[in-house]
């Protein structure tokens, strides 16, 4: 091999150019390194650097770089984990482990609320009785005579009191009304409403009153068949609101 260090620092770099076996550049690298320390100390003259006999490049081996894994931070090494009942992994890790026997049973972060039956967040209505249309509007109009009697500055305490009570029985005994005696229902209603808003007018008129409740024990007649019970209270009411006059 030529012991010139230019001619081998030549002969490295065209090796090292040529080569793209990573352990070997390294170890190119290095020599080259080595020769070019040494020629700029000014010593390199004679010494040289040889791979194999005869000038041939032999097999270059440099060993592990690092020597072991380099790793930054905690080397951390687990075994066999499994049935363990807590695992905590890094510097300053910790785990707690909390058993639960709840023997089959329910078991909740608090309390479990296991009351039986309906549960309503506000009112609830409780509601029964015929829902069909008619009766709904009966209800309604029955709802509004009652608030117009209270609102009344005619008549005193006890007659508004009593009329009150017999719209209330009236609308009771209409909610029973047969399916085909609908319509009559309606028209005892209405004229029940009617008659009243006759007498609790400011200044109401005695003869308009006392053709209204008239009118009212005539619709209830025509119910009679079907609920006997509506025409005596109408009666009752025909004679209570001539009292507001």
């Amino acid at each position: 091999m030529n012991d010139n260090p230019a001619a081998q620092l030549a002969l490295l770099r065209a090796r090292r150019a040529a080569t793209t076996d990573s352990a070997l550049c390294a170890a190119l690298d290095a020599a080259i390194a080595a020769l070019e320390a040494a020629m700029s100390r000014g010593s390199a003259a004679g010494s040289g650097i040889h791979f194999g006999s005869g000038g041939q490049f032999g097999d270059v081996s440099i060993g592990d770089v690092a020597g072991r894994d380099i790793i930054k931070g905690d080397r951390i090494t687990t075994g066999d984990i499994t049935g363990s009942s807590g695992v905590a992994i890094g510097r300053g890790a910790q785990s707690s482990v909390r058993t639960v026997h709840t023997g089959g049973g329910d078991y909740a972060e608090g309390s479990i609320d296991k009351r039986k039956g309906t549960f309503v967040s506000g009112d609830q209505f409780t509601m029964s009785g015929n829902f069909s249309g008619a009766i709904l509007n009966i209800k309604s109009t029955l709802s509004n005579v009652t608030q117009s009697i209270g609102a009344s500055s005619n008549g005193d305490t006890a007659a508004k009191a009593q009329l009150q009570e017999l719209i209330a029985q009236l609308g009771a005994e209409l909610e029973k009304t047969p399916k085909d005696s609908e319509g009559d229902a309606e028209a005892v209603a209405e004229t029940a409403k009617h008659a009243v808003e006759q007498a609790t007018k400011a200044k109401p008129n005695k003869a308009l009153v006392q053709i209204s409740a008239e009118g009212l024990k005539a619709a209830a007649q025509n119910l009679a068949a079907a609920l006997p019970a509506v025409l005596p209270i109408a009666t009752k009411i025909a004679e209570t609101i001539q009292r507001f006059v």
